[in-house]
């Protein structure tokens, strides 16, 4: 009977214990839930407010890139482009020198390429 007795008691101020601290807890988080809440909502937005900050920068830099291969590209067919102008100048120039057109043949061969 001592052991049932002392069990009921233990268990009672087990309950009255627990019972107590759920009651405080309830309070505390009544107090704080909200200004937590609230926190948590705005180190949330701020979150989201980063996110699309780094999406924009990605994008920003992704457009960047892709506009820098296209001018890179330009750039390569000017450099053919001219490279061919300087070779079609250098062999007309030969052609020129060794007296194989005459000063009208030439000019007709210049304005054909303009």
């Amino acid at each position: 009977m001592g052991v049932r007795k002392f069990c009921q008691t233990s268990s009672e101020f087990w309950n009255e214990l627990v019972s107590g601290e759920v009651a405080e807890l309830l309070h505390i988080s009544r107090c704080h839930l909200p200004r937590v809440r609230l926190e948590y909502d705005r180190l949330e937005a701020e979150l989201n407010s980063l996110k699309a900050d780094v999406s924009n920068s990605v994008q920003f830099y992704q457009d960047f890139c892709d506009r820098n291969i296209e001018l890179k590209k330009r750039e390569d067919e000017l450099l053919n482009t001219i490279n061919e102008l300087e070779a079609k100048k250098t062999d007309l120039q030969k052609i020129r020198l060794n007296g194989s057109l005459s000063q009208s043949e030439f000019q007709d061969n210049d304005t054909d390429n303009n």
